[in-house]
């Protein structure tokens, strides 16, 4: 018989999840917007713990790449295309949005 195999705790695979967690969909679509977008590609700083030191960025997927052709080609495929889709239309902020007077939207559990 084959002895029995202890199961391992998930700590690891829960770090590997935080750490590759990128932006919401929320958070993009303000960098989206025309003034911000222009912002943040004026203000790209050298950083040499990014990928091509930060120079080559893609605003819409929050991804730092190597060099221009790696970006162009990353322009040109499906994932990119669908989070530009996404970003066309303003995302859902939740009940906290404020009714015409500035009063919070606030709903109990039945959903009154």
């Amino acid at each position: 018989n084959r002895p029995r195999k202890i199961p391992r705790s998930n700590s690891n695979a829960k770090n590997v999840k935080t750490r590759r967690r990128k932006r919401d969909i929320d958070q993009i679509y303000e960098d989206v917007q025309p003034g911000n977008a222009e912002k943040i590609k004026e203000n790209q700083e050298t950083d040499p713990d990014l990928p091509g030191q930060g120079q080559f960025y893609c605003i819409a997927c929050s991804r730092h790449f190597m060099n221009e052709k790696v970006l162009t080609e990353h322009n040109k495929q499906r994932p990119h295309k669908r989070r530009l889709k996404l970003l066309k239309e303003k995302p859902y902020l939740g009940p906290d949005v404020l009714i015409d007077r500035g009063k919070p939207i606030i709903r109990d559990a039945d959903g009154n």
